[in-house]
């Protein structure tokens, strides 16, 4: 072989040879660009994901915490309301009695048939009964259930309010001696029968709604 031939064959294998090393290198380092990107992708990917999860997470628990505010304050509505109907439904038993009674509405016996008329009822599964009070805190339907001394400056305020036309929702103990704590907190709805100076209503624990 002649040495020209020679060096071009040489000079041809030396050219292969880098462009295949060339060859492998780009690959390699195309390989490596697509697994970086490839990695980078999924990383956003799964980070898009998880934070799409967390706000799918923070949506329902926004709406459950929402739902449930709706259902408590749906519930406290018609615990409320069922108080000041039954409150409604002891004055309008007493207002009624009243009337019918005529010249007679004014006298002792009158008085203790509409309180004994009203003793005798009873609601929500026997627990609860109406209440009416006199202008001291003395309950005319069960003594037990007076006011306690202890509250009695408290309930003084609430006659003033009654006395000047005022009706509505009050939190206080009628229970003597019971214990401090929600299920001890009553919601009463209290409305004046002037006729008589009687405090007519009824009570419900808090806890209960």
């Amino acid at each position: 072989m002649k040495p020209k031939r020679k060096l071009t064959k040489i000079f041809s294998l030396m050219l292969s040879g880098v462009s295949l090393v060339s060859i492998i290198l780009i690959g390699a380092l195309w390989i490596s660009f697509e697994s970086n990107r490839s990695e980078q992708d999924i990383r956003k990917i799964r980070s898009d994901y998880l934070a799409s999860h967390k706000e799918t997470i923070s949506l329902e628990t926004n709406r459950i915490c929402d739902y449930m505010e709706a259902r408590r304050q749906s519930s406290e509505i018609r615990f409320l309301k069922a108080i000041r109907e039954r409150a409604y439904e002891a004055y309008r038993i007493t207002e009624a009695a009243y009337q019918a009674a005529g010249p007679e509405a004014e006298s002792r016996q009158t008085q203790d048939l509409i309180l004994a008329s009203l003793r005798a009822v009873s609601f929500n599964d026997g627990r609860r009964q109406y209440s009416v009070l006199n202008l001291a805190g003395d309950n005319l339907l069960r003594a037990e259930d007076s006011i306690p001394a202890e509250a009695r400056e408290n309930f003084a305020e609430v006659v003033a309010s009654l006395v000047q036309g005022d009706e509505g929702y009050f939190r206080f103990n009628l229970i003597p001696g019971a214990k401090t704590g929600l299920e001890d907190t009553q919601i009463t709805y209290l409305k004046m029968f002037e006729p008589y100076r009687w405090i007519v209503g009824t009570s419900e624990y808090a806890s209960r709604w």
